[in-house]
């Protein structure tokens, strides 16, 4: 008995190599970027804005998302400021307004972290306003470098330590000046309010983008010192690497998780980074100054 087979290769066979072809020339041509920098440095947002210029320009898929950290970002900031203020011994401008506190310090990290549900905002965001408008509050704001040394004379839970980044990053004043029309039932996140918004990474996040028809990979880490060792990983085959330094945090705190000066946290990342046992030398390195 003979076996027959076919000289040729199937149609499948051959879309599948068409496939593979392609995508290695794509990837030849992609420009793969790591960014680097200290928690609250701005790679986030950087990702943000290039998905508004170079991505699909919008957020509306993620909009429930969006608005719940939105919600989450303001009441912590508050929260946070309220704790400060009382923790600094600054007066009261209106003594009355401490009556008031406890519906604010109510909601607890817990509490944040399940979501906080559209009417129970609602309901808060008057009082989150009147709040802002205390001398004492916003003198407790102006001291928003201290928050974490503050706090973390208290408490060791991880999760209110990053919520004082929110302050840190000024973003919080963003939201009490748009309390009213974030608190609107008809409310949708525009892309300003979503660039505002704060969220720590964790881990590895890749995002790709067409720029003049050149594939760029950015591949963002998290900022915080747990997540250094796995940067490493990430130098293989990278073209560049973007580092990004928030200019305005120079006498800032930083959850890493121990406290540090920005400052020092970022040199001790520069420092990891060029002390590494990967090839780096031959990699383009762009810093950025961003200020926020």
């Amino acid at each position: 008995m003979f076996l027959c087979c076919s000289g040729g290769k199937d149609e499948h066979t051959k879309t599948i190599e068409r496939e593979l072809h392609n995508e290695r020339k794509i990837l030849r041509r992609q420009v793969k970027i790591l960014l680097l920098g200290s928690g609250e440095s701005g790679k986030s947002t950087f990702i943000k804005q290039m998905n508004i210029i170079h991505g699909a320009g919008e957020f509306t898929a993620d909009e429930p998302h969006n608005t719940y950290l939105l919600i989450k970002n303001a009441i912590s900031a508050m929260r946070v400021l309220l704790d400060a203020r009382s923790k600094l011994n600054i007066p009261w401008e209106k003594v009355e307004r401490q009556e008031n506190v406890d519906k604010i310090m109510k909601f607890t990290v817990a509490d944040l972290l399940k979501g906080i549900d559209y009417t129970t905002f609602a309901d808060v965001a008057p009082v989150i306003q009147d709040f802002w408008e205390d001398a004492a509050v916003k003198q407790a704001y102006e001291q928003r470098n201290l928050f974490q040394i503050v706090r973390g004379t208290q408490t060791d839970n991880t999760e209110e330590h990053r919520i004082c980044i929110v302050l840190q990053s000024d973003s919080c004043q963003y939201f009490f000046d748009h309390l009213s029309r974030i608190a609107m039932p008809n409310f949708h996140p525009t892309n300003k309010d979503i660039l505002y918004c704060r969220k720590a990474t964790r881990g590895i996040c890749e995002h790709t983008f067409d720029i003049n028809k050149i594939p760029f990979r950015f591949i963002d880490v998290g900022g915080q010192r747990s997540q250094r060792q796995k940067w490493f990983q990430c130098f293989t085959d990278i073209t560049s690497i973007l580092f990004m330094v928030a200019s305005n945090e120079y006498d800032q705190v930083s959850y890493v998780p121990h406290f540090l000066v920005v400052p020092v946290n970022t040199k001790s990342i520069v420092n990891d980074t060029a002390n590494s046992t990967m090839k780096i030398t031959e990699k383009n390195i762009v810093l950025i100054l961003e200020w926020s």
